[in-house]
């Protein structure tokens, strides 16, 4: 089962109504073509955000509420299981230990840092934060390079397949 994930688009009303957010819509369309199911890890900032994103793509999404999302619809935290796989999403990191007891999820999604990253957890948690679509941050100097890091957007796949997990991180 393929599983795009997306963070922090940080919508706002006048971009519902801008020229570039039916191309914005279109762009997720297109990467989102192959998954079967989309998870938004918070701060949509305006719900009918998820409620287009559904339409345009034609795929079931499940979101929970960042801090950015007051009074939405969505809950603040959420698990869901594929594949007989547990996944946990919360929008903050630091929600982890308190949202998931010990080795009830296998996969934890979060955003709030609008910095993608991929990483295991102690407890052998995969633990994923796909960045964010139209605000995203760098790490302003990583080792191993001589320049600056530019941000750019991001989004991330998780992939289940006969009990097996793989995530990636795709930048647009």
């Amino acid at each position: 089962m393929n599983i795009a994930i997306l963070s922090d688009s940080h919508i706002t009303a006048t971009q519902l109504k801008s020229v570039g957010y039916p191309k914005l819509l279109n762009t997720l369309k297109t990467i989102f073509k192959d998954v079967e199911h989309i998870i938004h890890a918070g701060d949509i900032c305006v719900d009918q955000f998820i409620d287009d994103l559904a339409t345009e793509t034609g795929k079931s999404v499940s979101a929970v509420a960042g801090n950015m999302d007051i009074d939405s619809k969505w809950p603040k935290k959420l698990t869901l299981e594929f594949e007989g796989i547990n996944i946990g999403i919360t929008h903050d990191l630091n929600n982890f230990a308190t949202a998931f007891p010990e080795k009830s999820i296998r996969v934890f999604i979060y955003g709030h840092t609008h910095l993608p990253s991929i990483k295991d957890s102690s407890q052998g948690v995969l633990m994923i934060n796909p960045g964010s679509l139209l605000k995203p941050k760098a790490i302003k100097y990583f080792k191993g390079f001589s320049k600056e890091q530019k941000a750019r957007p991001s989004v991330a796949f998780l992939n289940i397949e006969n009990g097996l997990i793989s995530a990636f991180i795709k930048k647009l």
